[in-house]
């Protein structure tokens, strides 16, 4: 399954976000090399994550998996 984390933040997105956004999703993916973060195109105070994880009904996921990996941002 394809997972995009959008977190919008009280600030620009700095470097050690990008690295806290990283070493979640990896926590998660199946795959490290599906693991992508940047910066909002249209949103400058929100950043992205992008990652893959195993194949799961996503009411399963959501709240009890991903949300807590990201809850310390």
């Amino acid at each position: 399954m394809n997972v995009r984390v959008e977190l919008e933040l009280t600030s620009l997105p700095k470097l050690n976000h990008e690295k806290q956004m990283i070493k979640a999703a990896n926590k998660l993916t199946d795959d490290k090399s599906s693991v992508a973060t940047f910066n909002h195109s249209e949103k400058s105070q929100t950043i992205v994550t992008e990652f893959t994880i195993t194949k799961a009904r996503q009411m399963d996921v959501i709240d009890r998996v991903i949300a807590s990996k990201f809850w310390h941002l």
